[in-house]
Order: structure tokens, then C-alpha cells, then sequence
């Protein structure tokens, strides 16, 4: 396969993920479904960034998402309105310019309960799979969870 063409598949593939997880949190909790959050899009990846990088600071999620400061700004905002975050003021000997943010309980809690019902969407799929096939499946994620392992570091720099 050339490399070109590994690229387009990887980007399919991370849409599809996105548009599975997007659907559960972007569906109003009027719907009753289970795992519906209200969350757009990006809020549900800006939450996601949060945890997986703990307390941190504005500017390296605006390198994480390759997202303008405004537009990360005015979404953290809304989400710290919302109390899904909160905002952590510099410890006394560091640059005072600095904001950190993190997840608040709520925060943690909506979060959950989207990721779960991305997970339960995600088996339902991945249970009608033949034994070959999930197989496949789990080398496949395997290999790919473990390369950017590696690598995390470096992309998050």
C-alpha cells in the first residue's frame, strides 16, 4: 500500500470514530439515549484533550488540537460556564501569564458517560466481527495504541 493511499485509510478511519462518538454526545438528552450528553463535538474533544493531559495549559492544548486561541478560548469558556472545567491560576514561582485548566467532577461525569456509550457502540460492531476478524482487529489497535505510546512525548510537545 502506498503511503498516500495508508494516509487517506488512517484519516477515514479516525473520522469514523469521530462521527460514531460525535453522534452519542451531540443527540439532545430529550432523546433519552443513553450516553447523550448535549456535548458538541468539540467540546466532547477539548474534555477528552483535558483528561488525557491532566491539569494543563491553554497554549499546549492549542497545539494539541492545531485550533486558534480564540476559538479554543470562547469553548472553554462556554464549558467552564457549563462547570465541566475550571480554571487554575499559576503556582506563586511560575509565569503568571500562564492559565491552567482542568476537568471539574461534573466534567469527569459527562465525559464518562459519553465514553461509555462510544464503547458500547463500538462492541456492538466489533461483537458481530468473526473470530478472524477480531483478531485482526486487536493486533491492528494493539500495534497502533502502542506506536503512539512511543511517541506521546512528542506529540505533545
Amino acid at each position: 500500500m502506498n503511503d498516500e493511499l495508508l494516509m487517506n485509510k488512517l484519516l477515514s478511519i479516525h473520522s469514523s470514530i469521530i462521527k460514531i462518538a460525535t453522534y452519542m454526545v451531540e443527540k439532545k438528552e430529550t432523546e433519552k439515549e443513553e450516553g447523550c450528553v448535549g456535548l458538541t463535538r468539540v467540546q466532547f474533544n477539548l474534555l477528552y484533550i483535558i483528561k488525557t493531559l491532566g491539569k494543563t495549559t491553554i497554549s499546549t492544548i492549542v497545539k494539541a488540537t492545531d485550533t486558534s486561541k480564540s476559538s479554543i478560548s470562547i469553548t472553554l469558556t462556554k464549558l467552564e460556564k457549563e462547570g465541566l472545567i475550571k480554571r487554575i491560576e499559576p503556582e506563586k514561582n511560575e509565569d503568571k501569564r500562564l492559565v491552567y485548566v482542568s476537568l471539574t467532577k461534573l466534567g469527569e461525569e459527562k465525559l464518562d458517560i459519553a465514553e461509555k456509550a462510544f464503547k458500547a457502540k463500538f462492541l456492538n460492531f466489533y461483537n458481530d466481527l468473526d473470530k478472524s476478524k477480531k483478531q485482526s482487529l486487536n493486533k491492528l489497535i494493539d500495534d497502533t495504541y502502542n506506536f503512539f505510546e512511543a511517541y506521546k512525548e512528542e506529540i505533545y510537545k
